[in-house]
């Protein structure tokens, strides 16, 4: 990929370690992702504050801006029936600040944008880098139970084994986070992997090792959706390899023994108290299925009740002990979110909010399907599935877990979305990245 020139506007400059930081923050800290989605927005505003004499910045494709469309509209009727209490109501503040996450989105396409394919190469070693130590760290938090963070409440405990939460809170961040960006860089580890098609051994070796260690972490979040969520996209991505002539079908099928064979290996070592509780055959009741089942049932009431509008972003919980008693569960005890992006997004929204969510989350899938049809060589090709596999990771997760509201995970989301979004300017008709694709 092109390096570019030596001489680059500050804006520039700034836009590409922004890039290269956010991969950082994103695996290890959600302030300094917070810190980091503020200053891109600063650079982005100060930088279209002066567009005339930077006109790249801004020179998004239309179809770019369509998606950003859709998340306004699903966040206008996620607020809409917050107005009824009034526009200065805690309420009705609390979710426009959440929305955010809308700003530093755009401030990371146009970023992203700016900093061009420069520092394209870069950023992927540096994902690699703290996908495998975030990995690890997560894996030594599984075996020995070992936390630096120093929560109160320790680490979450599954049969004899900690589930690994590496720097977040809550192993469902944890997988969600690491699961996204590992399996954007899973079609490149393949490829370099069977293919050897990289820039040196340093990357061909890297790229691997860390989706290896990303998968392994996910693992060790002992997080069913997680699971099942890593399991359906690594079927697609192999399918997707196949259909882009970059696998053949017997080393597609030799793979998917080689990773349930290793898979195997590593449950066998593992005490009989974990595996009982992933596979549903613990003699104790299952936690995790006594919170959901109920809970999904009120919120399908709640929104039997009321479906064209919904209740408002952050507002349904309150609405639950009513509902617990309504489906005959007075004992459910789990007031909070949906554990379902779907529910979630009808009950904040109604219909019109549900519309507008799967409207947002299959145009973005749809243009990267698009940037994968378009990309000028085979390494582009292969990033832009990755892009397009860790959306998939994210929404079938999203069956089992509200994992949109995760302010981590949605992090991780937009920063996916926001590569998408800007692949246009990158993939552009350079003479020596074309070369290298041949």
């Amino acid at each position: 990929m092109p390096n570019g020139g030596a001489e680059r506007p500050w804006e520039e400059r700034a836009s590409q370690w922004l890039v290269m930081l956010f991969p950082i923050a994103l695996l290890t800290s959600l302030a300094v992702s917070e810190i980091l989605s503020v200053l891109s927005l600063l650079l982005a505003g100060y930088a279209a504050a002066g567009s005339r004499s930077r006109p790249s910045l801004l020179n998004a494709t239309p179809i770019a801006w369509y998606p950003v469309a859709a998340a306004g509209v699903f966040s206008f009727f996620c607020l809409l029936p917050l107005t009824s209490e009034g526009l200065l109501s805690p309420a009705f503040l609390d979710e426009l600040r959440s929305l955010r996450w809308i700003l530093f989105w755009v401030a990371l396409l146009l970023i992203f944008r700016c900093a061009g394919s420069a520092s394209h190469g870069a950023m992927l070693k540096v994902l690699c880098i703290s996908i495998g130590v975030l990995s690890v760290y997560g894996i030594v938090q599984f075996w020995f139970g070992i936390d630096f963070s120093g929560r109160e409440g320790g680490l979450h405990v599954s049969g004899e084994r900690f589930r690994a939460s590496g720097t977040f809170s809550l192993p469902q961040s944890y997988s969600g986070v690491v699961g996204i960006l590992t399996f954007s860089l899973l079609p490149l580890g393949i490829a370099y992997l069977v293919a050897g098609r990289s820039r040196g051994y340093l990357c061909s070796m890297l790229t691997p090792a860390a989706v290896a260690l990303g998968m392994v972490g996910v693992i060790c979040s002992g997080t069913r959706g997680a699971y099942f969520g890593m399991m359906c996209t690594f079927l697609i991505a192999l399918f997707m390899l196949v259909l882009n002539h970059e696998l053949s079908r017997r080393a597609a099928f030799w793979l998917l023994c080689l990773s349930v064979g290793v898979a195997t290996v590593f449950l066998s070592q593992l005490d009989a108290g974990f595996v009982e509780k992933m596979t549903f055959n613990s003699d104790e009741p299952d936690q995790s299925l006594m919170i959901r089942l109920p809970l999904w049932d009120a919120y399908i009431a709640m929104i039997g009740d009321r479906p064209w509008f919904g209740y408002g972003a952050g507002i349904s919980p309150s609405y639950l002990p009513a509902y617990y008693e309504l489906i005959g569960a007075p004992e459910a005890e789990f007031i909070g979110h949906t554990h379902n992006n779907y529910l979630q997004a009808w009950v904040d929204g109604g219909l019109g909010g549900f519309i507008a969510y799967f409207i947002l989350i299959f145009s973005m899938l749809w243009i990267s399907y698009q940037r994968i049809v378009q990309a000028i060589n085979r390494e582009y090709m292969l990033f832009f599935i990755g892009l397009f596999l860790a959306q998939v990771y994210f929404h079938v997760f999203g069956l089992t877990e509200s994992n949109f509201i995760d302010i981590k995970v949605n992090h991780a989301l937009i920063y996916i979305w926001a590569l998408v979004l800007a692949g246009d300017a990158w993939v552009s008709s350079d003479p020596q990245s074309s070369a290298r694709g041949s």
